[in-house]
């Protein structure tokens, strides 16, 4: 009895605590980046946030040198994270995918709600079934973002290919601090499910249509 109390007590504590060290890890990140100097990924991103019905364009910034990634920031506008690696690798229409991605997060409010669920879990992590359930958070915002993305496209196999080269660029990365303080960014076997549902819509085995009111 007592000891399981210290136990959960201490797993409590220490998820707290790193959850709230990645806050002070992204805010530390987001002093460092810059904003680009690139009017097609403004025009880009305009373009989209227009067709995603959002109220304001997402502002854009450079993540630091040795940095890879697309992650979105809530807040007022929403903003977006990109590396140098990522507009130099990836194709146009793979850029303007991942840039959809993101968008499509940031339209869905999943940053904050995905925030909201890691400190729910964090405060009971003692219990296994939370985890379980913030991963499938996690998985089900990633693949409605992805759908979303295809939708705003017209192209599910660049958010593929985006998604997959991105991957690659990860392995060649040791400093992966972004993805870990968001909460998002390509894990494992998450990776293959989204690459197979984009697969599939690209086949007309599903549909990626507009969800619903709720974000899930």
């Amino acid at each position: 009895g007592p000891w399981l109390l210290v136990v959960g007590g201490a797993a409590t504590v220490f998820m707290l605590l790193r959850r709230a060290l990645g806050m002070v890890a992204m805010k530390r990140l987001l002093r460092s980046c810059v904003a680009p100097d690139n009017e097609e990924i403004d025009e880009c991103v305009t373009r989209l946030s227009r067709a995603a019905g959002l109220g304001a364009a997402p502002r854009i910034m450079l993540l630091p040198q040795g940095t890879t990634g697309a992650f979105a920031v809530s807040g007022a506008r929403g903003c977006i994270l990109l590396s140098h690696n990522l507009i130099d690798e990836l194709e146009p229409r793979e850029l303007e995918a991942t840039l959809a991605h993101e968008i499509a997060h940031l339209k869905a409010r999943d940053v904050r709600l995905v925030a909201i669920a890691g400190w729910l879990r964090d405060v009971v992590a003692w219990n296994p079934l939370a985890h379980i359930a913030f991963r499938r958070l996690q998985l089900d915002r990633e693949l409605e973002a992805d759908r979303q993305a295809a939708v705003l496209t017209g192209d599910p196999l660049a958010v593929a290919s985006g998604l997959v080269k991105m991957c690659e660029l990860l392995r060649c990365r040791s400093h992966r601090g972004p993805a870990i303080a968001l909460g998002f960014g390509p894990r494992g076997g998450r990776v293959a499910r989204r690459v197979s549902s984009l697969l599939a819509v690209a086949d007309g085995n599903r549909v990626a249509a507009p969800a619903g009111a709720l974000p899930y």
